[in-house]
């Protein structure tokens, strides 16, 4: 029990959600870049690595298009899935993993600027 509430201490903490994002406070086009730099500047990193490593939530690294088990059933790591997971997280939680990331309030090009990230780490 003290182990998971210091894994839901550690992702709250990582969790960036009502602070803007700095330098892509403006952004109107999604791209790969400014994905990358949402991963770091919204907390996204504090629980997914992008190499493969286990964290508080799933790596980002090839998830892009995989089955994901989950207590609702497989899905596929598709942007309806991606994007279902950012602003409802606890609805399809990936097996293995706590209940632990708050939704986020980010825009549509955030989202979609983060998956186009998340599609070049296979």
């Amino acid at each position: 029990m003290i182990r998971l509430l210091v894994v839901v201490s550690i992702a709250l903490a990582g969790c960036k959600k009502d602070e803007p994002a700095k330098s892509t406070a403006a952004l109107n086009v999604a791209s790969a870049e400014a994905g990358q730099r949402l991963h770091v500047e919204r907390g996204c990193n504090a629980c997914h690595s992008i190499d493969g490593s286990k964290l508080v939530g799933p790596t980002f690294k090839g998830l892009w298009g995989r089955r994901v088990e989950t207590a609702a059933g497989v899905v596929v790591a598709d942007l309806a899935y991606f994007k279902e997971s950012i602003l409802n997280p606890n609805a399809k939680v990936a097996n293995g993993y706590p209940p632990a990331m708050p939704p986020q309030n980010l825009s549509e090009v955030e989202i979609e600027s983060l998956y186009l990230y998340v599609q070049t780490l296979q």
